[in-house]
């Protein structure tokens, strides 16, 4: 009357719950070089500041890094948090950034995205620099901001006439600019 089933028959198939083979979505972009993977830009710092193509490269391998992917997608997946008060109700104004934003920042500084116009003596420093940047842009776009404030403020703090005639503008060299050459 009723036949037992067999235990193939009660098994579960192993793509019970696939509904179709994905094809339309590209590959982690992860495991590259930016820099050397990237045909005119190499040729361009080959042709305009070959001294800087080392530390294109490096950074060129941390913008295809996965691990520095995954810091940024941390970066923005926890936005920052806006504290106007402490806990006593004191105004305080400080901004809470996630860990995974600090480390790319120290990234970015490490690579000298902020400052190498600023700390180089070799000729086409701005060049080599806006490369650096162009590279960090493809790493996370929310730390690329902060790293172009100091390049900004260099050029304002040398026109200000207090910091030009004081002892705080000795040690800040621009061999780029028409004045310096």
């Amino acid at each position: 009357m009723n036949q037992p089933l067999s235990s193939a028959a009660l098994a579960e198939p192993a793509n019970r719950y696939q509904t179709h083979e994905v094809r339309n979505q590209a590959q982690p972009a992860n495991g590259f070089n930016a820099f050397s993977g990237d045909a005119v830009l190499t040729a361009a710092i080959e042709r305009e500041a070959p001294w800087a193509a080392a530390r294109c490269d490096a950074l060129g391998a941390v913008a295809g890094d996965a691990n520095v992917q995954e810091l940024a997608r941390l970066a923005n997946k926890h936005h920052p948090e806006l504290k106007t008060h402490d806990r006593f109700g004191h105004r305080v104004d400080w901004v809470d950034f996630h860990p995974a934003w600090h480390e790319l920042m120290a990234l970015a500084w490490k690579h000298e995205v902020p400052n190498l116009t600023w700390r180089t003596h070799e000729p086409n420093g701005h060049y080599a620099r806006a490369v650096l940047s162009y590279l960090w842009n493809q790493v996370e776009q929310g730390t690329a901001c902060p790293p172009a404030w100091p390049m900004r403020r260099m050029r304002d703090f040398r026109q200000s006439p207090r910091s030009r005639s004081g002892p705080k503008n000795q040690g800040v060299r621009n061999t780029n600019s028409a004045a310096a050459k």
